[in-house]
C-alpha cells in the first residue's frame, strides 16, 4: 500500500469513493442530521464536478492509498486563513477523508491523516481541523484515537 499525491486521472475513482462516502452518511446517519446534507441522490457525473472543484481550489492538496493498482482511501484538505490576530492563523482543514469499508481497520486512514498532516506543516499551518457529524461514533472515536479534541460545537437549525 502506497500513499501519493492524487492526480487528475484519479479524479473518476476518487468520485467513486466519494459517493460511497455520502452512501455512507445516507445509511447512518440520524433523520436530523440527514436534512442538512446539499443533496441526497448522488449521481457519478455531478461528484466529479465536485472532485475536479477540489482540484482548483488554492492551497489545498488530495492524498491517495493505493493498493495493488486501485485506489481504496483518500483525503482531501486545504489551507484555512483567519487574521493574523489569531493564534490558529493557518489551519489545516480537512474536507473529506475516507476509506473504503473494505479497507478500514488496517491503518490507511491514519497514514492518510499522516501525509497530509506532513504537507500543513510545511504550509506553516498550526492545527489540524475537521467536521464530523455528532451521531457518526465511528469516526468520532477515530479523531479522538488520533489527537483531535472537541474545539468549537456548530448548531445548524432548518428553515
Amino acid at each position: 500500500m502506497r500513499i501519493r499525491k492524487a492526480a487528475r486521472k484519479d479524479i473518476p475513482r476518487i468520485a467513486e469513493l466519494l459517493k460511497e462516502f455520502k452512501e455512507f452518511n445516507i445509511r447512518t446517519l440520524s433523520p436530523q442530521n440527514l436534512v442538512f446534507l446539499k443533496q441526497k441522490n448522488y449521481d457519478i457525473k455531478t461528484i466529479e464536478k465536485q472532485v475536479k472543484m477540489a482540484f482548483k481550489i488554492k492551497d489545498s492538496i488530495v492524498f491517495v492509498a493505493e493498493e495493488n493498482g486501485k485506489i481504496v482511501g483518500y483525503v482531501f484538505g486545504y489551507v484555512k486563513k483567519r487574521g493574523r490576530e489569531y493564534i490558529m492563523y493557518k489551519t489545516g482543514y480537512i474536507d473529506h477523508w475516507f476509506v473504503t469499508e473494505k479497507s478500514q481497520g488496517r491503518k490507511i486512514g491514519k497514514r492518510l491523516l499522516g501525509e497530509i498532516t506532513k504537507w500543513f506543516k510545511k504550509q506553516k499551518c498550526s492545527h489540524l481541523t475537521t467536521e464530523v457529524f455528532v451521531d457518526n461514533k465511528k469516526a468520532i472515536k477515530i479523531y479522538k484515537k488520533l489527537g483531535f479534541r472537541k474545539y468549537t460545537i456548530e448548531m445548524k437549525k432548518k428553515i
